[in-house]
């Protein structure tokens, strides 16, 4: 999911579906339209014979009526859908790409996304404390605790967890029989938004102590899409335009 996480919910499942494997996808198309020929602008080419992915694109229409009470000319405004096809990298041929920024350092990591976070939680207006905890961390609906002597990665990752939940748990599902949902909701984009960044997290152990099944991701799983999008592109951004990150990140 953190490959594709431009891509809304129903779109991953329908490329999971057709290409399990896939790893990278984009439109192409041989003709010239540009908003579409993103392999093309790569400088490679779908081979001859391949099958597209379907994915379903959204597209705007406006239509003129006639009013029936007033009898004036009014615009409807819409959206419909069609299916377009994309294609994974392996279908295709030609230059190699670009080479994505260096998001980790070596060893155990974290400190460049505790970074991200931390510009992350100054505009969400979020204060993020340190202090002696029982529990990893807390999230207190503007203000996240995390426990006193983690590594930085576990330090990263529990922000991760406890952004989710300042993200998708507002005071009213905040309750006891939701609690095991919100945790499982919460590991899940964690885990998600830090593979994005290329660590590995013990979050199925997590999940599974939490009674998470494949039934319960599932029922909660573009609700996790979403978030994990909104955390990834956020941090994304922030690690582009902080004076300072972004030129580690290019060296």
């Amino acid at each position: 999911m953190s490959k594709f996480h431009k891509y809304s919910y129903n779109n991953i499942l329908l490329i999971l579906c057709q290409q399990p494997n896939a790893s990278l996808v984009a439109g192409y198309t041989p003709q010239k339209v540009v908003r579409i020929n993103k392999w093309k602008k790569l400088n490679r080419f779908v081979r001859k014979g391949e099958k597209g992915i379907a994915i379903l694109a959204p597209c705007t229409y406006e239509k003129k009526r006639l009013d029936d009470r007033t009898g004036e000319e009014v615009t409807e405004k819409g959206i419909y859908f069609r299916a377009v096809y994309v294609f994974d990298i392996k279908q295709t041929d030609g230059e190699p790409l670009p080479e994505e920024p260096v998001w980790i350092n070596k060893g155990d990591g974290g400190q460049e996304l505790i970074a991200y976070f931390n510009v992350y939680a100054d505009q969400c207006n979020t204060t993020v404390v340190t202090k002696e905890l029982t529990a990893q961390g807390t999230s207190g609906l503007g203000t996240i605790e995390l426990k006193e002597g983690m590594t930085p990665l576990g330090q990263a990752s529990t922000l991760a967890h406890e952004f989710a939940h300042e993200l998708m748990h507002p005071k009213e599902l905040r309750t006891a029989d939701r609690r095991k949902i919100n945790e499982l909701e919460a590991e899940a984009v964690a885990y998600v938004v830090l593979d994005h960044f290329g660590y590995k997290l013990n979050s199925p152990n997590y999940i599974a102590l939490h009674e998470g099944n494949r039934e319960k991701l599932l029922a909660c799983l573009k609700r996790i899409s979403d978030t994990a999008q909104e955390l990834i592109i956020s941090l994304k951004h922030i690690a582009h335009s902080v004076k300072g990150i972004e030129e580690t990140l290019l060296q």
